[in-house]
């Protein structure tokens, strides 16, 4: 049996999502009550017909009945065909709202929730789930409320041609939902489970797609193979349990209703015989059995996509009920202009870390300086620069801008003002205009092309099939790394930021281009406070200040033109004795 939680969170959802459509819910509900009055007649009109038929009917009144027989049966289907519409265009509005919403709840997550979760997870929930939710919405609730109504109006019918009729009919109805709930907990159950193991194979394909170049350089792709093959076969014996047992759900009310058929029958068989009804009562009789199993039968159907649905609703639920580890409660905003920064004895640890990765880190930038960051791979130089973006709230200590708590500070307003530019450059299946903008409408052409200049991709964009229009394929195919890389300066051109956050974004350059990234790095932090992560010396010959991290400390921080003349500072040992080998 479903739980009553489950049943409360299914409808809490649809009660949100329906509740700015109930005017054309209420129009739904209508035209299905129209449907059913409308199959409901249609027994009693053939009943008519042949009892006036044997009674030798004017053809007058046998026509006029014939007449209305056929305008309820095209009520019948017009009104089934609307309520279908009508049901799946509820649904997609509905279903697609929730999907916009989970993905908003989603994006919101901080970084660490997102490396704890695999992208083919999120997508099993953003759009498996949502469908599921979808298909109950379209089909299970709008043929939940016919049905109710048939069965209720098919009951009153069989009642009203014999009281024993009524009463065989009301001894199947219980009978067959007593088989159902008999059936349903397990199938809620292995439904459950099945959705799980999707979404573990899911998280599987999407790891092994996006690392598909490394595979196959290092003759992996037989080890990967087999680990899917590995990975499908939970898949595939949770699916064929869940549904062998979910069909025993229909089948039981379907083999029940031949035996109740056969019963009925042949009570109106003996009720003809003692003159209690007519042979078109007895056509009826047939008819309204059928109704009875059909509504029985079309629920025990659909009743997998209530167990679907149902266990869907709750993971999206929990999904909906998970909290951002970063507030985002923040309301000042920050003013114009380059940027102060002090950060001040900051520490910090990952949430599944025991040790910190920084500890007690405090530096000072005054506006339009710029800090070259130094250290090896792994002494915390990217953390560090993600907690000055706010992608991980400290540990302990603060980060201030222009003298203000970051964490005070509006989401959009910081993000806005702080601009981190990396090695990866984000490129999506979308136009060029998008792709510059990252689909902000409201930066003009003028805008665009200024920024393009600058970074010395207005050849590039001009060349374009239909320019700005042009659509760009996902992933940046089409575009050498250092157009890749441009665009994303071209970005924070349009974004004006206080303070711009570097991570070695020529690393990967050849020298020619290179040599016009560095041109655009300049432009870039001309007026603007600036971070530059370094793997090479000569990156952070532009700063004015150098930090070296080492195992999450200090190890030292300065003026750079002082610390370059000091023969005792760090610094002027990796300008004369060997950098590679001390930033590797």
């Amino acid at each position: 049996m479903i739980s009553s939680r489950r049943t409360s969170t299914l409808l809490r959802l649809f009660a949100r999502y329906l509740a700015p459509r109930r005017g054309w819910v209420v129009l739904m509900i209508f035209i299905m009550i129209c449907n059913a009055g409308a199959q409901l007649a249609l027994p009693s009109l053939i009943a008519s017909f042949i009892d006036g038929a044997a009674a030798r009917l004017p053809a007058g009144v046998m026509g006029g009945i014939a007449l209305t027989f056929l305008v309820v049966a095209l009520v019948s289907q017009v009104t089934a065909a609307l309520g279908k519409y009508l049901a799946t265009d509820l649904g997609m509005r509905a279903t697609n709202a929730l999907r916009s919403d989970v993905l908003s709840h989603v994006l919101a997550q901080d970084i660490g929730w997102h490396n704890a979760t695999t992208p083919g997870a999120l997508i099993e929930r953003i759009d498996g789930d949502a469908s599921r939710l979808n298909t109950f919405l379209s089909n299970m609730l709008p043929n939940l409320l016919v049905n109710s109504l048939l069965l209720a109006g098919t009951l009153g019918a069989l009642f009203w041609i014999d009281w024993r009729a009524g009463a065989l009919g009301v001894a199947y109805l219980p009978t067959a939902w007593l088989v159902v709930r008999v059936i349903r907990p397990h199938s809620t159950r292995l439904f459950n489970h099945e959705r799980e193991q999707s979404a573990r194979l899911f998280g599987f394909i999407e790891e092994h797609l996006a690392g598909t170049e490394d595979v196959r350089a290092n003759g992996a792709v037989d080890h990967v193979m087999r680990r899917f093959f590995t990975a499908s076969r939970p898949w595939a014996a949770a699916m064929a349990r869940a549904q062998i047992v979910g069909s025993l759900s229909w089948l039981s009310p379907a083999m029940l209703y031949s035996f109740v058929l056969a019963a009925m029958l042949a009570l109106g068989v003996w009720l003809i015989g003692a003159g209690a009804i007519t042979l078109g009562s007895l056509v009826a009789l047939y008819r309204y059995t059928f109704l009875l199993s059909q509504p029985l039968n079309d629920i025990g159907r659909q009743v997998m996509e209530l167990f679907e649905a149902s266990a869907s609703a709750a993971r999206l639920d929990e999904l909906l009920a998970q909290t951002p580890a970063l507030s985002e409660n923040g309301t000042r905003t920050l003013p114009s202009g380059a940027l102060a920064l002090n950060v001040e004895h900051v520490s910090f640890a990952y949430a599944d870390a025991q040790n910190n990765v920084l500890r007690d880190i405090s530096l000072g930038l005054t506006p339009r300086r710029v800090l070259g960051l130094l250290g090896r791979t792994g002494s915390g130089k990217t953390t560090l620069t993600r907690l000055i973006a706010r992608l991980y709230d400290v540990s302990a200590g603060e980060i201030r801008l222009n003298g203000q708590n970051i964490a005070g500070v509006a989401a959009a307003n910081l993000r806005q003002r702080v601009t981190v530019v990396t090695q990866e450059v984000q490129v999506f299946s979308a136009s060029a205009r998008d792709n510059i903008t990252l689909f902000d409408k409201d930066i003009d052409d003028a805008r665009i092309w200024s920024a393009l200049d600058r970074v010395g991709l207005r050849g590039w964009a001009e060349a374009l099939p239909r320019g700005l229009e042009t659509e760009l394929a996902a992933g940046g195919s089409g575009l050498s790394a250092g157009q890749a890389q441009l665009l994303a300066f071209a970005r924070a051109f349009l974004r004006d930021p206080g303070l711009v956050i570097l991570d070695e974004a020529s690393s990967r350059l050849d020298p020619a281009t290179e040599l016009q990234l560095e041109r655009a790095i300049d432009a870039l932090l001309q007026g603007r406070t600036a971070i530059v992560i370094a793997h090479r010396l000569k990156t952070v010959q532009r700063a004015s200040d150098i930090l070296v991290l080492e195992d999450g400390a200090i190890a030292e921080y300065g003026e750079r033109a002082a610390l370059a003349a000091d023969p005792s500072s760090r610094y002027y040992a990796l300008l004369n004795f060997g950098a590679e080998e001390v930033l590797a």
